[in-house]
């Protein structure tokens, strides 16, 4: 329908995605001073972290998985760009508090939690529901077991970062479906308030202009 295309990236949207994903994956692999380093943690690592990898074939595996999650998903460029921050912020948190002590860099946390919205909007969808649930259940396998294809690298397998980027997903999923019910509910009040602010916040008139 015209309302579920609108609702969507179109295909040049999407490669152009595509492409500043890969970039970042590729032009900060190794850079480990933007990785999240506990006590270290910024600002900007709390973003950077997650375009950062530990060698080629890490960012090699993001970059398609990011490539793939963005043909999945069936969402505006602008709610994408809210998620991906979202998760940023939720997985490095996340991971500051209960690992301070270990360093994290990787997207796969943000890719937990891609793939955990879209799971939600395919159980939204009567056809899809089977899909939405076989996905989930598929994401909670190999955040706790691990893909078979992962390499032997010498650290361990993010399942905190995993867990929280799924989890946040799937509520920023459920959260957003509500948003213009409640936009909807809160406008007579913004409508009170909003006039209100503006009326306190004006200058006052000139006195010597009242008198004329």
């Amino acid at each position: 329908s015209a309302a579920l295309q609108n609702a969507q990236m179109t295909a040049r949207t999407r490669g152009c995605v595509a492409v500043i994903g890969c970039a970042l994956n590729i032009v900060n692999c190794g850079r480990l001073e933007l990785s999240l380093n506990g006590a270290q943690a910024t600002l900007l690592t709390l973003f950077s972290a997650h375009w950062v990898h530990l060698d080629r074939t890490h960012a090699l595996m993001n970059a398609l998985h990011w490539i793939a999650m963005l043909w999945l998903l069936r969402i505006r460029v602008s709610r994408l760009v809210g998620l991906v921050v979202v998760l940023s912020v939720a997985v490095s948190l996340g991971w500051w508090l209960f690992e301070p002590a270990m360093g994290y860099a990787g997207l796969s946390g943000v890719l937990f939690g891609l793939f955990g919205y879209q799971c939600i909007q395919w159980l939204l969808i009567r056809d899809s529901r089977l899909l939405g649930l076989g996905g989930l259940l598929v994401a909670i396998w190999l955040m706790l077991v691990g893909s078979p294809a992962t390499p032997a690298y010498d650290f361990e397998i993010a399942v905190l970062a995993h867990g929280v980027g799924l989890t946040t997903g799937i509520v920023f999923a459920g959260v957003s479906r509500h948003l213009p019910e409640w936009s909807s509910q809160l406008r007579p009040l913004r409508d009170v308030v909003v006039p209100a602010v503006r009326s306190a916040c004006a200058s006052p008139a000139d006195p010597d202009r009242r008198l004329r």
